[in-house]
């Protein structure tokens, strides 16, 4: 699995040194210190020389090759971790109705309203622009921008059906609303 001093390199690089992974083996490595782990997204927990658990990730390259990161376990843990203290706080507040009876609708709608919001704002912010401002994001806005524009039409077409052919066309009288 790649746990031992060393496995996995440095943790970081191109994945082409001694065992790393070649540019033709989709970082699969297999030699001394590579720990074998690898191929596209493929991960290892893998003890760096310093001590230190850390997730070995392969990312794909553009010429063909891979690129190895090694992220520590501790900040991966921490994190979930977060998410699991927040998860159960208000899994208690709620089971407990500690806000009352409409707990769980009002804690809902601060997450929905308010937190949610808050951490993608800030999760914007601190980001560069070059991970924003991605084929993704432009993918995301014109699909968007088309599937509005879809239903605006639709319904401006379903609204003239119904003032020129509805079923009350021709004869002078509207129907009641």
């Amino acid at each position: 699995m790649g746990v031992g001093p060393g496995a996995g390199g440095t943790g970081e690089g191109s994945g082409t040194g001694p065992g790393g992974g070649s540019t033709g083996d989709g970082g699969r490595g297999g030699g001394p210190g590579s720990g074998g782990a690898g191929g596209s997204g493929g991960s290892v927990i893998v003890l760096m020389p310093t001590g230190v658990p850390r997730i070995a990730v392969t990312y794909p390259t553009a010429a063909g090759g891979s690129h190895r990161h090694a992220y520590p376990v501790r900040g991966v843990l921490t994190g979930f971790a977060a998410i699991w203290v927040v998860t159960l706080v208000g899994y208690l507040i709620g089971r407990f109705e500690l806000l009352g009876p409409s707990g769980p609708t009002v804690l809902a709608r601060l997450v929905f309203f308010v937190a949610a919001p808050a951490l993608l704002l800030t999760t914007l912010v601190r980001a560069p622009l070059a991970q924003v401002f991605t084929g993704a994001l432009a993918a995301f806005a014109l699909s968007t921008v088309l599937a509005a524009a879809a239903y605006v039409a639709i319904t401006l077409l379903v609204h003239r059906y119904r003032r020129t052919e509805g079923p009350d066309a021709g004869t002078g009288t509207r129907r009641s609303r």
